[in-house]
């Protein structure tokens, strides 16, 4: 953003190339923060608040990391039991 020659403000309505949002990138992250953080972690309900709360932290800070910093980022994490249902 910037100022024209007559002293107006200038927008740009588009973002540039790269910083355009690609989802393979997001993808990335989230599996690459996923792997790092739950790897050796089991299942204990009373730790699932807090570490939903950081994980959906932690793949904002890197997405912001990586460039996505203009963007507004909402980040949702579930995690329950596995008992032999189906679930995604």
């Amino acid at each position: 953003m910037g100022e024209s020659e007559s002293g107006e403000n200038t927008y740009c309505i588009r973002l540039n190339f790269q910083h355009k949002f690609k989802s393979a990138s997001v993808k990335d992250c989230i599996r690459s923060v996923l792997k790092e953080e739950l790897s050796d972690k089991q299942y204990v309900p009373e730790d699932v608040p807090q570490l939903t709360r950081f994980l959906s932290e932690t793949v904002k800070d890197k997405l912001k990391d990586i460039g996505f910093d203009r963007y507004k980022m909402v980040v949702q994490v579930v995690i329950g039991e596995q008992r032999g249902e189906g679930a995604k």
